[in-house]
């Protein structure tokens, strides 16, 4: 028995042994709940023989590795070098021991090296300001915003934002009640999002801060509301009946209606009449309620027809709302208190 384990330890510090060290190229000191953070190792590789490089990651807890599929990257000879992005969920986190397996053609193994986990002292973060967005990052900037009258009572903003080493998958404002990221992309540290937000409609301003890592303090970002007429969004018009634009139009053909009855008086030519009477259709057409449908209660309402548009609301109720048009398997609804939406069509 003795002397299997003694082969079994000499086969095992041969797989080790002169051909694959490891080593951390940077970690930091310390770092803040919710931080996230570049890990760096650095593969030093002689041999020859090997094919592919597996990396695999245990005995860790209270933390995300966000990218544990990231390729390794050949810097020089025998040289190869990996970046992996941490973010740390918990005080009580264990981060990870690496190892590297080098394989051959057949993905066997040829030679396995461990490295173990570094220390890294938490800091957290105690912030009272109603201003901040939960992001901790290096870096934040606003690229873009675009806002636009979505009903009666609400804005619909779009704000594109951009931030380095950051958790800005949980960036929140508070203070307003119907808000969602729509689209998120995320590379080497850097993620931007798109961020739907519905204020009321006499909002002014808007002001955000995160926290700076590098600073070690809030940073603020502001930015003024300015309607955009020309964002054009199927989801944003009112409900076409009561818009100010169909009134002007009853009013108009009224207005040539009375026209034609007093050339009538003028002139007695019978087929004035049919004009009067098609442009009455028109009229009853244009006062037409809408029709109605039933929707059921926890039917989900999106701002706009597409797969991946943001749920705003979510029924409560069973109820009936008005149709204004349908688009690519989507409905678009009016609602009692004037809220337009999409559902999707049932199948």
């Amino acid at each position: 028995m003795l002397k299997k384990l003694f082969v079994l330890l000499i086969v095992f510090s041969s797989l080790v042994a002169d051909e694959l060290y490891l080593s951390y190229e940077n970690s930091p000191q310390d770092v803040y709940i919710d931080e996230t953070f570049e890990m760096v190792i650095k593969a030093t590789i002689f041999s020859k023989e090997y094919h592919n490089i597996k990396t695999t990651f245990s005995k860790y807890k209270g933390i995300d590795i966000l990218n544990k599929n990231s390729l390794w990257t050949k810097k020089g000879q025998n040289i190869f070098m990996n970046s992996y992005i941490v973010n740390i969920k918990s005080k009580d986190y264990t981060m990870p021991q690496i190892t590297v397996d080098l394989l051959d053609a057949n993905n066997g193994l040829l030679y396995t090296q461990t490295i173990q986990e570094f220390a890294v002292e938490i800091k957290t973060i105690e912030i009272k300001d109603k201003t901040y967005s939960q992001v901790v990052a290096d870096s934040m900037q606003l690229l873009a915003h675009k806002t636009k009258q979505y009903d009666n009572r609400q804005l619909h903003t779009i704000i594109k934002l951009q931030a380095i080493n950051s958790n800005i998958e949980q960036f929140h404002l508070q203070g307003f009640n119907s808000q969602s990221i729509n689209d998120i992309s995320k590379k080497n540290g850097k993620a931007t999002i798109f961020y739907d937000l519905f204020s009321p409609i006499d909002t002014k301003n808007i002001k955000f801060s995160y926290f700076n890592t590098q600073e070690k303090k809030l940073k603020y970002i502001s930015f003024d509301i300015k309607l955009d007429e020309d964002l054009v969004s199927t989801q944003t018009n009112l409900n076409p009946q009561k818009s100010n634009f169909n009134t002007y139009r009853i009013f108009a053909v009224l207005f040539v209606i009375l026209l034609i009855v007093g050339l009538y008086f003028i002139y007695r030519k019978k087929f004035l009449f049919v004009i009067i009477g098609l442009l009455g259709v028109l009229i009853f057409y244009m006062l037409w309620p809408n029709r109605t449908m039933t929707i059921k209660s926890n039917t989900n309402i999106y701002i706009q027809p597409l797969k991946r548009s943001t749920v705003f609301r979510k029924t409560q109720q069973t109820q009936k709302v008005g149709v204004l048009k349908t688009q690519n398997g989507f409905t678009k609804v009016v609602f009692k208190d004037s809220t337009i939406g999409w559902v999707k069509d049932e199948k």
